[in-house]
């Protein structure tokens, strides 16, 4: 049986993350992603197919970290 405060529940409790709780940053960064993709007739995320831009706005979404550093 597990309790509460048994090591086991601890390690299977995770964090999820979704937009409510992303950084500023990356909310900035995913707009700005979303509303050139929208935009650009260029560009087709699905496969991997990007203008300059969006392929500039596609790796600034990848390596913009989605938790705020403390």
């Amino acid at each position: 049986m597990i309790t509460a405060n048994d090591p086991a529940e601890q390690e299977l409790q995770h964090t999820v993350h979704t937009a409510a709780t992303a950084s500023p940053d990356w909310l900035l960064v995913r707009d700005r992603h979303i509303g050139h993709l929208m935009a650009c007739r260029a560009c087709y995320a699905p496969t991997g197919r990007y203008c300059v831009v969006g392929a500039e706005l596609y790796q600034q979404y990848r390596d913009t970290e989605m938790e705020a550093i403390v």
